[in-house]
């Protein structure tokens, strides 16, 4: 089966590609115009955006939404985490965050194909550091892995040693929307 990922974020498309392909789906990135829909729920603006891309493209389609939720800040930024990055960055979010560092990324993989719409959740817990990691990992999503010391780790996303990574990733990988979108098209298809 081939499927589109509409993304222009082409760490996350790499992510998904190796995910989906090992299910035997075969996965193409595309870059689409789509009006990013004003909601507090990233489960909102990720349906909005596959009816969209469904829209555009008429073949079925997946898109990934994600947000950051701090709970000692209600939730905040939640899916407004690329506006707070742009305007305050980490160091903003640091300076904003009290003793309570608890916080998640929220990821919503929703898939549509002009007729069933269906969406998958992952919320991988964690903890805020103290201060930002000086490192850069080439596979980093976002600005966020150098304050995002996942649940079970010492360390930010950004400082794991490889093997520390490699263990991180294969986790994400059995959990994610796209593992789960992935195992669902496929019992699906054997129906």
């Amino acid at each position: 089966m081939e499927l589109f990922f509409a993304t222009g974020n082409k760490g996350k498309f790499a992510s998904a590609k190796r995910i989906m392909e090992g299910e035997g789906i075969i996965l193409k990135q595309v870059e689409l115009d789509i009006k990013e829909p004003r909601s507090d729920t990233i489960e909102e603006i990720s349906i909005n955006k596959a009816k969209q891309a469904f829209e555009i493209l008429k073949k079925p389609v997946m898109v990934e939404d994600s947000g950051f939720i701090i709970e000692s800040l209600g939730n905040f930024p939640g899916p407004y985490i690329n506006f707070v990055l742009k305007t305050i960055g980490i160091n903003g979010i640091l300076k904003l965050v009290g003793e309570n560092r608890d916080c998640f990324f929220r990821s919503v993989v929703t898939y549509y194909d002009g007729k069933t719409l269906k969406t998958f959740h992952l919320d991988e817990h964690g903890k805020i550091a103290k201060t930002p990691s000086k490192k850069q990992k080439g596979a980093a999503w976002s600005e966020l892995w150098k304050i995002f010391i996942p649940e079970g780790y010492e360390k930010t996303l950004n400082d794991l040693e490889e093997e520390e990574f490699k263990k991180k990733q294969e986790e994400y990988k059995k959990n994610s929307g796209f593992h789960q979108l992935a195992r669902w098209i496929l019992s699906r298809n054997s129906e």
